[in-house]
This record gives structure tokens, sequence and C-alpha cells, in this order.
């Protein structure tokens, strides 16, 4: 597995000219049709973030205190949970949508979900600077601290694309996973402290958000972006985190390489 993944990444960077050429299509192509085109790609998610903060920091308030202030905590959280939702729901058709080029000798499907998340991160990288850019309205000025994102987004693109690879390949086969992708997407945003603090569980229920990945990623935005700690144990929560990764790793690449094989068959 580890020479595979060895293998995965240099070709990534041997072939990167191209995969940034076909980002920009996917991202150009989505737009194409509208008035004002791609910037709706950018409108709407600031939209959404900005009414979901006003609608909630009106009517819900958490009954743990964070350490943030509400409002920011919330910006945070729904701008790392829109990246996570919107790369898994158009991840798993990105190799149905570009059936020429999964029918292709030469090219490896595997790209596809990291193609989609790289024409999406324009969008992510300009709600983050708006959400960096309010945090710091509020209070929480900019720095050193800030630069962690890098990691985080590392970190958020290992994780989507690692589970696109996984889904992208079986909804060529099994058409119901994108409907598991949805549910999964829904409940994942009650059911990740996006709106509320982990603290609010018992003790014996805090185990199970730890081992969701998405928490690690949006926790770590927060802390990145107020410099407010908000692991208890950093250590333990990058550990449980890259672990959770391998484990995913061994399972998409088993499955990719048991149905690579039939992909062009079933398209």
């Amino acid at each position: 597995m580890i020479g595979s993944i060895s293998k995965y990444v240099v070709n990534i960077f041997k072939n990167r000219k191209i995969l940034l050429i076909l980002a920009k299509k996917d991202l150009l192509d989505e737009s194409s049709g509208y008035i004002i085109g791609v910037f709706w790609k950018f409108l709407l998610p600031v939209i959404y973030v900005s009414a979901i903060v006003f609608i909630f920091s009106l009517g819900i308030r958490p009954l743990q205190d964070t350490g943030i202030e509400f409002t920011v905590y919330l910006a945070i959280g729904v701008c790392c949970w829109l990246m996570i939702s919107d790369n898994l729901q158009q991840m798993v058709v990105a190799i149905k949508k570009n059936a020429y080029l999964a029918k292709s000798i030469d090219f490896n499907i595997s790209y596809l979900p990291l193609i989609k998340f790289i024409s999406n991160l324009p969008v992510q990288i300009f709600l983050v600077f708006c959400v960096i850019a309010y945090a710091a309205f509020s209070g929480y000025a900019p720095g050193w601290h800030t630069l962690s994102l890098l990691y985080y987004l590392f970190a958020a693109a290992v994780m989507l694309t690692t589970i696109g690879v996984f889904t992208a390949t079986v909804f060529i086969f099994m058409k119901d996973i994108q409907k598991i992708v949805v549910i999964v997407v829904q409940l994942g945003f009650w059911l990740t402290p996006i709106i509320w603090h982990v603290d609010m569980l018992p003790d014996a229920w805090q185990f199970f958000v730890e081992y969701n990945p998405a928490y690690y990623i949006i926790a770590g935005y927060r802390e990145s972006i107020t410099n407010v700690g908000i692991f208890d144990d950093s250590n333990k929560m990058h550990v449980i985190f890259w672990c959770v990764q391998i484990a995913l790793l061994f399972i998409t690449t088993i499955a990719y390489k048991r149905l690579r094989s039939h992909v062009a068959e079933v398209l």
C-alpha cells in the first residue's frame, strides 16, 4: 500500500500541469451559461454562511462556553463544513461525469476526485479569507498561528480525496452510494460540533466525536483563525486523525485496485 501511495503522490507532481488545466476546465464548465459566470461560485457560499450565522446567532447559543465569540465560532465551522460537504457530494460523481477520461488507458481516474477538490479550492480560499476578516473585525487578529490553516487544508485534501476515490469508484457499480453520501452530509452537519461544542456531550460520547475526521479539520480551522485552543490533547487528536486516514487509505486502495479494471466496461 505504501508503494502505491508513494507512486500516486509522485505522479500527481509529474502531472500537476494537466491536473491544474482539468481543474480550471471543471470550474469554468460549472459556471458556463450564467450571466456572472464563475462569480456565483464565490457569492453563494458567502451568502449561505452569512445567513446561517445571522439566523443561528439570534436564536441559538451554546450552553457550553467555547472560548470563542459565538458568531465567529459558527462562521468558521460552517465555512469548513461547506468545503467538506460540497466536495463529498461532488466527488462521488467525478468519475461518472468524466467517462471519456475514465475510458482512456493512459489516464489515472483516481485523479478525478483530486481535480474536483482543486477546482473548488479558489472558492474555499476566498471564503476562508472572508471568515478571517470577520474574525479580525471581532477581535481575533491573524498572526503566525493563522499559517497552520495550510496544514489543515492539506489534511482536508487527503481526507476528502481518499473518501472521494472510494465513493466515486463504488458509484460506478452501486449508485446507492450517492444517497448514502447525501445522508451522511445531512446528518454530519448536526452530529459534528459546528453549532455546538464537544464538551456539551457526556465524556463517554466524546469518544465518537474525536474519531470524526471532520471534527479535527473544523476544530483545527478554529484554532488557526482565533488562536484559541479547542483540543484538550492536540497530540492525541493528531494521532487519531492520521490513524483514521491510514485506515481509509487502506480500504480505498483495496477497493480501487479490485474495481479499476472493470470501470471502462461498466461506463
